[in-house]
């Protein structure tokens, strides 16, 4: 029995997220129990925000501002014996590195 698991990553920031993901797969290419299947290229999500500039009547002076937010999705097959080493890992690379990565853990199938 084998665990999928897709991690998807969020960041502001392209390089954070891109350095990150390149020591995640550095560190678990060492391990025998834990296999990268694949991994979803960069992908950029655009947020449009529309302020009033003045605090009057005046509809047609506003300003825009863009958010922008960079994610990269993987892949991952986990033996189920270090399933538990696989995610206190996780837990503690996130919390000790970057404040500005967000995580998103899914548990896809058992098999």
């Amino acid at each position: 029995m084998l665990y999928h698991y897709k991690l998807t990553f969020c960041s502001y920031e392209i390089k954070l997220l891109g350095t990150y993901c390149e020591r995640l797969n550095n560190f678990f290419n060492n391990s025998i129990h834990i296999k990268k299947i694949n991994s979803k290229n960069l992908t950029v999500t655009k947020t449009k925000k529309t302020v009033l500039s003045s605090p009057h009547v005046n509809k047609s002076a506003r300003e825009q501002f863009e958010e922008l937010i960079h994610s990269k999705t993987v892949r991952y097959t986990i033996h189920p014996d270090h399933n538990e080493m696989f995610l206190i890992i996780l837990h503690s690379l996130l919390t000790k590195n970057s404040s500005n990565i967000y995580l998103k853990v899914e548990v896809i199938s058992e098999i």
